[in-house]
């Protein structure tokens, strides 16, 4: 006659990082029986031949001896509680009780945060939206974006469990930010930053735009100063310097990018002047702006 029955739940469970799992044995057995059971942890006891977990306490479990239970219910329970879950705990547990064996293993997977940076963000721009897009992470179950509107002092945050989304309702001819993180049922991975991009939306009619972040500078002799222009949309830029009647060709940045940066390595007296930006739109050669900036010497009275 048999007197005892294991029981199985599961060969596995997903944990998150950090948390708690409780788990459960139990046993049929003849009433009025003593039984015993204990836990094992890669098939050894988690009380006594083993070093995991050494702060586990006796509390953390159900009672290891059972008088049996009444014919009415006549099983026997037990179970080991897990706290604080992380990847040193993905063992292989199972249980044992006396005359009846060792159960079948549960094994504990950890889910983690994706701790794999978003890649390739791009964004397509219209007057008044922006379509951002990226390449899909490992391990992610939805994106969470934040744009900021440089115009307006505001952000937004919204989450997606696509590898783009289109933001609506922006302003016209204005300058935005976003950021992009992978998360899912663990959360976001606090040990890389979120991917960046800083974009600027189309004008009215949706013309190309190019403007000069500053319009002016003025340098110290001998230092070096950095020029900066930005686009509403992916350009080739080229520096020229020289008034409009009479200018020379610089430098041509080859990849295409929202903004042309050109740095005057020492600044001197013969590099005063205008310094003109000229961005050619990546997707469309026939649609060019140009911006300028004077750069002077400082003087100090």
């Amino acid at each position: 006659k048999q007197l005892y029955q294991r029981r199985v739940r599961a060969d596995y469970v997903t944990v998150l990082y950090g948390s708690t799992v409780t788990l459960f044995c139990n046993a049929q057995i003849q009433a009025n029986r003593r039984i015993f059971f204990d836990f094992l942890v890669d098939g050894e006891s988690v009380w006594t031949d083993n070093d995991y977990r050494n702060e586990l306490e006796k509390e953390d479990s159900s009672a290891r001896v059972h008088e049996g239970s009444n014919p009415d219910n006549p099983y026997a329970n037990g179970y080991l509680v897990i706290r604080n879950l992380t990847r040193p705990d993905m063992r292989e547990f199972s249980c044992v009780f006396s005359r009846v064996g060792t159960s079948e293993p549960i094994n504990l997977r950890l889910l983690e945060p994706p701790c794999e940076n978003v890649q390739n963000l791009t964004v397509d721009v219209s007057s008044t939206s922006a379509i951002v897009s990226w390449d899909p992470v490992t391990g992610a179950s939805y994106y969470s974006l934040t744009i900021q509107s440089f115009e307006e002092k505001t952000d937004m945050e919204v989450k997606t469990e696509n590898s783009s989304y289109t933001f609506k309702d922006l302003l016209a001819d204005s300058q935005y930010k976003v950021d992009v993180t992978a998360g899912n049922a663990a959360g976001t991975c606090t040990e890389i930053q979120p991917a960046h991009a800083e974009f600027r939306t189309l004008g009215e009619n949706g013309d190309f735009i190019v403007k000069a972040v500053q319009m002016y500078t003025f340098a110290d002799e001998n230092k070096a100063t950095l020029l900066v222009c930005e686009s509403n949309a992916p350009a080739y830029w080229e520096w020229y310097f020289g008034n409009d009647l009479d200018r020379t060709f610089i430098t041509k940045q080859h990849e295409p990018s929202n903004f042309g940066v050109y740095e005057i390595n020492a600044m001197e007296d013969s590099l005063q002047g205008f310094y003109t930006c000229r961005g050619i739109h990546a997707g469309n050669a026939s649609q060019l702006k140009e911006d300028s900036i004077f750069v002077g010497l400082k003087f100090w009275g």
